[in-house]
């Protein structure tokens, strides 16, 4: 993590914690703006865009799109779980991988909130959720997302 070390004018040299970068006040907003502008990644603040036929994830913004249903914003459970299903297209993922990544625990004894989850997605994406095209159960197995329906 970078370090940015402010200190006034005169500050002893031999006192200074070892930083990226040190500024002298008074400095403008505008500098420091900079300066940690200039510790960022190059990529820092890009939306990170995720499309699968006609349905487009925005993973920064927490939303997702679907032509004919428009835009979505996300729950930050429902958005962790949408990106399981974007990032691993026609596979089949487990419940228990679902739990674990996505509620960090691998208890899958009573796994409502996952069904509910499921079908609060299936509302957002599928033209009719009661007949899913795209997120389909793999009876026995868990869920596949089909990413060109």
């Amino acid at each position: 993590m970078p370090i940015i070390h402010i200190r006034t004018e005169g500050w002893p040299e031999e006192q200074e914690a070892e930083a990226d970068v040190y500024l002298e006040r008074p400095f403008t907003p505008r500098k420091l703006f900079n300066r940690i502008k200039a510790l960022l990644p190059p990529d820092y603040g890009k939306e990170e865009i995720v499309r699968c036929g006609d349905l487009t994830y925005y993973r920064t913004k927490r939303s997702v799109e679907v032509v004919g249903k428009g835009e979505s914003r996300l729950t930050p459970k429902l958005a962790l779980l949408l990106e399981e299903f974007v990032r691993h297209p026609n596979e089949i993922i487990t419940r228990r991988q679902l739990m674990q990544n996505v509620w960090q625990t691998d208890y899958v004894g009573d796994t409502r909130t996952l069904d509910v989850h499921i079908r609060w997605i299936r509302e957002l994406i599928e033209q009719d959720p009661a007949y899913p095209r795209r997120l389909q159960t793999v009876r026995g197995r868990g869920y596949i997302f089909l990413a060109n329906q």
